[in-house]
């Protein structure tokens, strides 16, 4: 099916790590193009979120690097929470109106998305967890958000990255963005060809919608 587009249509894959956002994003772009639909992968964690001739993404990225660093002073853990809010709500309606410029009339599918950065902060500020998914609101919406959702076993057994704790509470997290935003949770536990139909279905529904 040939998707009519006069704006940019942002697709975003989300979901915990070994989920395979990047397996059905791409498998996702082959099956647009080969429709002759123009679309446009995009790995949101690749460092070019923003346009280069900005000439602020390197400031960005200090700033978040050192907003990162850990502290033990509770107070200023806070601060820097909210402050790492702040630079990523401007970082994402930055990027989301460059991207509706610069990629108008495609389809761009987006590998992660800010709703990760958001679970990643949650996941280790616990403490400050409810508070950070409620700030999803106000983040840019794309056009579909798939949350591509897995069980932690299943999870570590891809990608051995967190520990099970770490891996239940990323799933929890996630799971907890469903209840706050129109986010579409798809199974991965079946065949990868069997969550690449549900995904082009829930794509092309969308489209007859519109």
């Amino acid at each position: 099916m040939l998707i009519s587009i006069k704006k940019a249509l942002l697709i975003c894959f989300i979901g915990i790590d070994g989920s395979g956002k990047t397996t059905q994003a791409k498998m996702l772009l082959q099956t647009l193009n080969a429709q002759r639909n123009s679309a446009v992968y995009i790995h949101s964690y690749s460092r070019k979120t923003m346009a280069d001739s900005l000439r602020i993404r390197s400031f960005i990225d200090v700033l978040i690097k050192e907003l990162d660093k850990p502290t033990t002073n509770r107070l200023i853990a806070i601060t820097k929470v909210v402050l790492r809010l702040i630079v990523m709500l401007i970082d994402s309606w930055i990027t989301y109106s460059l991207y509706r410029i610069k990629y108008r009339g495609k389809v761009l599918i987006l590998d992660r998305y800010y709703y990760c950065t958001l679970v990643s902060l949650a996941s280790h500020h616990r403490v400050l967890a409810s508070q950070i998914m409620i700030f999803s609101k106000i983040i840019p919406k794309p056009w579909i958000t798939i949350l591509l959702k897995v069980t932690p076993e299943t999870a570590i057994k891809r990608k051995p990255e967190h520990t099970y704790s770490e891996a239940r509470k990323i799933c929890s997290l996630y799971e907890a963005l469903t209840r706050i935003l129109p986010i579409t949770s798809v199974d991965v536990e079946k065949d990868a060809e069997v969550v690449k139909q549900q995904v082009e279905e829930l794509v092309y529904t969308r489209v007859k919608l519109s």
